[in-house]
């Protein structure tokens, strides 16, 4: 039997966040679970890698609408067929129509108050949802009541805290103010 063919299409792969850190763990073991996998980074302009079999759009400020479907179907073209697994829901309403999928899942990285506006208008598009914490699983069964309950499911992501990192902290922290974004080289 050949391996699934699977699709994950995410705003970015090549920067430090939750899911990024979710996608380098696939890109590290799919091929090992049987699956000819491939990522799919809208936003990173990061070369391809041995490290990570993915493709990058690179879509920015200056791409067109007309240039980024265009795009999109290609390097969904190369990959029909596919499961297709969409990380928060992430260009999905522009570019659902080109995926070219045999399955498409959305997987939600956050809580019912950042989706509860989206999901329910996506219903049409997909045929089912993985979730992070087991609230935003019965979040999304309260709004695609119609989905059949196994197609919503709690995946427990596995972390790892770096080597040498310390919990413990020595008196009060002092305050810091800032702002948090992304990091990237």
């Amino acid at each position: 039997m050949p391996p699934l063919k699977l699709l994950h299409v995410s705003p970015w792969v090549h920067t430090v966040g939750g899911m990024e850190t979710l996608l380098a763990q696939h890109a590290a073991n799919d091929a090992a679970n049987g699956l000819a996998a491939w990522q799919l980074s809208l936003f990173d302009r990061a070369a391809p890698s041995p490290e990570y079999p993915s493709t990058c759009l690179g879509f920015s400020w200056r791409s067109t609408p007309r240039g980024m479907r265009r795009a999109m179907a290609a390097a969904c073209a190369a990959r029909a067929g596919s499961v297709v697994v969409w990380y928060s829901g992430w260009g999905l309403p522009w570019f659902g129509d080109l995926d070219a999928s045999s399955r498409r899942i959305v997987y939600l990285h956050d809580n019912e108050g950042s989706f509860r506006t989206w999901l329910p208008g996506l219903r049409e598009w997909i045929d089912g949802v993985l979730c992070v914490n087991s609230a935003a699983a019965d979040a999304a069964a309260r709004l695609l009541p119609d989905l059949p309950a196994e197609r919503i499911q709690n995946l427990d992501i596995p972390s790892s805290p770096p080597p040498g990192l310390q919990a413990e902290r020595a008196g009060k922290p002092p305050w810091v103010l800032g702002c948090a974004g992304r990091l990237t080289r």
